[in-house]
């Protein structure tokens, strides 16, 4: 077992720190939330978007479309297109 790099990253701890409840499902997003409140996974619908679909970790990060600018500036930065 290795310690992930982006646990070494120093410069913003914010960042790290919900990076990581990404990772552990430790997070606010409605999969968990629905979970603490014993909510069939089928309720755990996303409420900023109206997809009609469940706010897991793959929701959040790659199909709501509330974070698409966030998206397209983080992809722009990363690889200047």
């Amino acid at each position: 077992m290795r310690l992930e790099d982006y646990l070494l990253i120093n410069s913003n701890s914010y960042g790290r720190s919900i990076h990581t409840s990404l990772r552990s499902g430790t997070n606010k997003l409605e999969i968990d939330m629905g979970r603490r409140l014993n909510l069939h996974k089928t309720e755990r619908l996303c409420k900023h978007c109206t997809m009609n679909t469940v706010e897991d970790e793959l929701h959040f990060l790659v199909q709501c479309p509330k974070y698409n600018n966030f998206r397209n500036e983080l992809y722009n930065n990363k690889w200047n297109l």
